[in-house]
């Protein structure tokens, strides 16, 4: 059967517009109107894009012609190769199968992979040829045996072609009994202790509101004592920092007026700004959530959660680890978590 190629007036991109259309050789030209395939080219151009310009009501007429003519000379040419129609060979029709009854082939498409259909914008975008899709088979109306890929496990659950009340139950209803049935044989089960990580203990709480913010809640940290020790030595060292500072500036104009000795002052309070400092960077800077892992007590420039404990000018660090050692629970900076030190 001759190609769509062979028409003469035909161009390379009209033939892939024919082919996404479903006409892959000139068989596939019988009994069509050219209107009808006309619109049907179109309609097809507008959403795969393969022409700058639709093909013309006239082309296709063009087409339909030069392979009726070039049917109609090989049905003459044919006719004349016969010498006796009698001599004639009969034709086999070929029996058309329906597989959907079929439930030895139901049970291997059930464990055979499922294709997927692909959009016309990804058949443009990887430029994949027609003839490199797979044709569809209509189980229904098949000629002859199918070829169908098993997997070696096949895995039935879920499979459209598995009819889903036939799956076996893994209890039966009928057994189930309640308690009333039971009688009075059988006591719910106790419930267990309560886990201290999650919950704190009742003497914590005891004589204090839940909406109260003294009330102790949250996650126990699990390193408790260094957590506290980090908020501790953070409180102080953000208490140190600027009373010496304004120390030792007040004592060095001091100094300047009244011509009084002030050195060993100003070295004592720069000696105790330097080791809160070192404290600070060691222990303070330690301090993590047990939740998300951030540093607590560290200058971060990033959007901190709403949660977090925030003074006007002070920030979030020092009102978080003042909070922490009097109320013995404080938000997390950034993950918001309820985090306490106290059982």
């Amino acid at each position: 059967m001759a190609k769509i190629p062979d028409i003469p007036t035909i161009s390379e991109g009209e033939v892939e517009l024919l082919e996404a259309v479903g006409y892959l050789d000139t068989g596939d030209f019988v009994g069509v109107d050219s209107q009808d395939l006309y619109e049907e080219l179109v309609k097809a151009n507008e959403k795969l894009e393969i022409l700058d310009e639709d093909p013309s009501l006239e082309q296709v007429q063009e087409w339909l012609a030069s392979h009726r003519g070039k049917k109609s000379a090989a049905k003459k040419t044919s006719t004349d190769e016969v010498v006796d129609s009698s001599s004639e060979l009969p034709v086999i029709k070929e029996e058309r199968v329906n597989y959907e009854n079929d439930p030895e082939m139901m049970e291997k498409l059930a464990g055979s992979p499922v294709a997927q259909p692909l959009s016309g914008a990804l058949i443009k975008k990887h430029a994949i040829a027609v003839k490199d899709i797979a044709e569809g088979i209509l189980l229904t109306d098949c000629e002859s045996d199918l070829d169908i890929k098993v997997r070696k496990k096949p895995n039935l659950s879920g499979s459209k072609f598995v009819d889903s009340g036939s799956s076996s139950k893994s209890f039966d209803s009928s057994e189930i009994r309640s308690f009333d049935e039971m009688g009075d044989g059988i006591d719910p089960l106790e419930r267990g202790p309560t886990r201290e990580t999650l919950t704190a203990s009742e003497e914590a709480n005891e004589g204090r509101e839940s909406s109260s913010r003294s009330f102790v809640r949250g996650i126990l940290h699990p390193s408790a004592t260094r957590f506290k020790l980090a908020a501790f030595v953070t409180v102080i060292f953000f208490i140190i920092l600027p009373i010496s500072i304004i120390s030792m500036t007040l004592a060095l104009i001091y100094e300047y007026v009244n011509e009084v000795e002030m050195f060993w002052w100003v070295l004592g309070m720069l000696v105790v700004t330097v080791i809160s400092g070192l404290l600070y960077l060691t222990v303070g800077l330690s301090g993590r959530c047990c939740v998300c892992s951030q540093k607590q007590f560290t200058p971060k420039y990033c959007q901190k959660h709403v949660k977090a404990h925030r003074f006007p000018l002070l920030g979030y660090i020092l009102p978080t680890a003042l909070h922490l050692l009097w109320y013995k629970w404080s938000h997390c900076i950034y993950c918001g978590t309820s985090i306490r030190v106290k059982k």
